[in-house]
């Protein structure tokens, strides 16, 4: 296997969700975190349905990050990548690098800075172990700079992801693009993870529920393997056969 990449959820993590501070929900709704230095889940409330879906994400991302340690630990020298939004997950106390028992690195980016087919910024973390990692994209760092990305209007990026709804992805195929990634930043990472390993070229997708990875794959001439737990999606391994893997609690 020459790299993991998990698409863990961002529902709990984003950043978006501090925005809601200001309306009225009651005691709870305002967002799934607090706003501590840790972003705790919201409450133990049984009122409240944003702190059970905070804590269970925790929980996900907790034992996708266990699996890469254990596989590490015994020997399997597997490339890594967690994929989220800039938001929460990065103050979380588990995702410091002092907690991890193998090396990591948390590498930002703004994915306007890879030709974003939205053309918004939309400020993404990955936590890798490829410790000489770095973006680089169209601007030399992998960031916006202030428009050197060259998708600024006068008003701020030309699309909108939550705050302008008129200036992002809506009907049909909205939440698909809502959730995608430039395939130009998904092959910075997958081309970095082949210099590392030349011989290896199996690439698992986990939390694969919209596969942006897979043209990326097919293009380098990469095996890829998708995993889900909830989607019914069918596609074809690129290599003959069926690549969905199913698992179910």
């Amino acid at each position: 296997m020459l790299f993991q990449f998990n698409g863990v959820p961002c529902e709990s993590f984003s950043c978006t969700g501090h925005t809601n501070k200001g309306r009225p929900h009651g005691l709870h709704g305002s967002n799934y975190r607090k706003a501590d230095p840790e972003r705790s889940p919201c409450c133990e409330d049984p009122r409240c349905k944003y702190g059970p879906i905070a804590r269970a994400h925790d929980k996900l991302v907790q034992k996708v990050k266990r699996s890469i340690e254990f596989d590490t630990k015994r020997g399997l020298q597997v490339q890594f990548g967690i994929e989220n939004p800039w938001g929460d997950l990065k103050r979380r106390p588990y995702m410091q690098p002092s907690a991890w028992k193998i090396p990591m690195k948390h590498v930002r980016s703004d994915c306007c800075a890879f030709e974003y087919e939205l053309q918004c910024q939309k400020p993404m973390s990955l936590f890798t172990g490829m410790m000489d990692f770095q973006f680089k994209g169209t601007t030399g760092n992998g960031l916006c700079n202030n428009g050197q990305c060259g998708m600024m209007a006068k008003d701020g990026h030309i699309g909108k992801l939550g705050r302008d709804p008129k200036r992002g992805p809506r009907g049909p195929g909205a939440t698909r693009l809502k959730n995608s990634l430039p395939s130009t930043w998904l092959a910075e990472i997958l081309k970095h993870a082949v210099s590392l390993h030349p011989e290896k070229d199996i690439v698992i997708d986990v939390c694969a529920g919209w596969q942006c990875l897979r043209p990326v794959c097919q293009e380098l001439g990469l095996t890829y393997i998708a995993i889900d737990w909830l989607g019914n999606i069918e596609t074809k391994l690129l290599r003959g056969g069926m690549s969905m893997v199913h698992l179910r609690n």
